[in-house]
């Protein structure tokens, strides 16, 4: 399980709980739960502290992140807290692993199976344990998937009800694009893409075809693909990598995209029979929190992506 938020504190003091989750959270600590916060229950480290806790009934295991928050009051932070089965927690500011400084309490960090009966976002069930800022974009999501075997074939194949025919899915009863026209594909870390007119899928290409706006004589078609990504938070930096694939050599071309934010970056790429990152690039999103991907490809079916991966920097 990873948690993940972007946080702007104002003022810290002791214990500001940012999250909680699990069956505490009220006047009594016995309980199992797990809760990122702000602040320490001491005054060394001037409270810029980050504090991961996992309780266990009555155990608390805690987990220390000094400085954390260090000359960042005032400031938007994103951070990430991923926690394995085996018991190991690692902590990300600004997508970069920050190094855990010291332990309380007990250390069984394994994340107990947890009822939900209390979920607190920026405040504790006492009142005093609250966070003083903004939170936004806060997500609980699974690890990675393995781009071996999940692509936007598998994802599509497996998640929605389509016709087959041959090794490519048509829309059942009709005309590509036009009887399932509008999907939304859950991407890792918690974002979604969103499609309206996604034309068709092909096995060999392991992909998504985004058909482009317009033809090869520059007219605008009736139907065409729109991919995007939202609630992204505008003014903040985006990685996004675009994964290609196309095991049929006569069928192997150049693919172009426009990846739209605040700007555009565009990409022109050669398909391959491995599933690689063939683009790595940096984008801020549009004043609404969104940035798309639009092929400027004029062919029949414009061009084709395999997974498309994107996280904060």
């Amino acid at each position: 399980m990873t948690v993940s938020m972007w946080v702007k504190l104002d003022t810290i003091t002791n214990w500001d709980t940012i999250w909680y989750i699990g069956n505490c959270g009220d006047n009594s600590n016995n309980g199992d739960g797990v809760y990122i916060r702000s602040g320490s229950n001491t005054s060394t480290d001037d409270k810029k502290t980050l504090v991961v806790t996992v309780e266990q009934g009555t155990t608390t295991n805690d987990q220390y992140y000094e400085d954390f928050f260090a000359n960042e009051l005032g400031n938007w932070v994103h951070i990430a807290v991923k926690f394995s089965a085996s018991g190991e927690t690692k902590v990300y500011k600004n997508s970069l692993e920050f190094t855990r400084t010291r332990t309380a309490g007990g250390t069984n960090y394994v994340v107990p199976t947890l009822t939900r009966t209390k979920h607190f976002i920026g405040r504790h069930g006492r009142d005093a344990y609250y966070s003083r800022g903004e939170i936004l974009d806060y997500k609980i999501f699974e690890e990675f998937v393995d781009l071996n075997t999940t692509n936007f074939w598998n994802y599509v194949n497996d998640n929605f009800n389509y016709a087959l025919t041959g090794t490519t899915i048509r829309w059942e009863g009709g005309a590509n694009g036009t009887d399932h026209p509008d999907i939304t594909i859950n991407l890792e870390n918690g974002y979604i893409l969103n499609i309206t007119n996604l034309w068709f899928l092909a096995d060999y290409a392991k992909g998504a075809w985004n058909r482009g706006r317009y033809d090869s004589n520059g007219n605008e078609r009736s139907t065409y693909s729109t991919w995007w990504i939202e609630d992204l938070i505008p003014g903040k930096t985006y990685q996004y990598e675009l994964y290609n694939y196309n095991s049929a050599s006569s069928q192997q071309y150049s693919v172009s995209f426009d990846v739209v934010g605040i700007s555009t970056n565009s990409h022109t790429f050669v398909q391959d029979t491995s599933i690689s990152a063939t683009v790595t690039d940096v984008i801020a999103p549009d004043a609404n929190g969104k940035i798309f991907f639009n092929t400027t490809n004029d062919g029949l079916h414009g061009a084709s992506l395999a997974w498309i991966r994107i996280r904060p920097v």
